[in-house]
């Protein structure tokens, strides 16, 4: 599994899909920009999804290990049962990438990214 702190932004993601010259980056945000405002926590409740292509270390660190203080954090501020799903669920099988660019603002929330199971025939 691996994790990346963005330097700009100072927030840590978990990576579901690398940059890989085919296709963009695809991660999950484990904390907010602004972590010391109570409601900046609420984006990382809804599984808020980024696709982009900044290449890694460009302006971070990635790394395979969340460090203990950063888990602790995202206990904190979360709930055990939020951390265990951002930390473990397959949520790359679950975008819709065209419902994505649709949503997309910075990101786009699990919720309206999601294939849509009427959709498929």
């Amino acid at each position: 599994m691996r994790h990346r702190f963005c330097g700009y932004w100072h927030t840590w993601s978990r990576v579901l899909r690398p940059l890989d010259g085919e296709h963009d980056q695809v991660e999950v945000n484990l904390t907010p920009i602004n972590p010391f405002w109570e409601g900046s926590w609420e984006q990382s409740k809804e599984i808020h999804i980024r696709v982009h292509c900044t290449q890694p270390g460009s302006c971070g660190i990635d790394t395979d290990r969340l460090p203990f203080a950063i888990r602790r954090l995202l206990i904190e501020k979360l709930g055990i049962r939020t951390v265990r799903r951002l930390l473990t669920e397959d949520f790359l099988s679950q975008i819709d990438f065209a419902r994505y660019e649709r949503f997309s603002n910075g990101g786009a929330p699990l919720r309206l990214i999601k294939y849509d199971t009427n959709d498929i025939k």
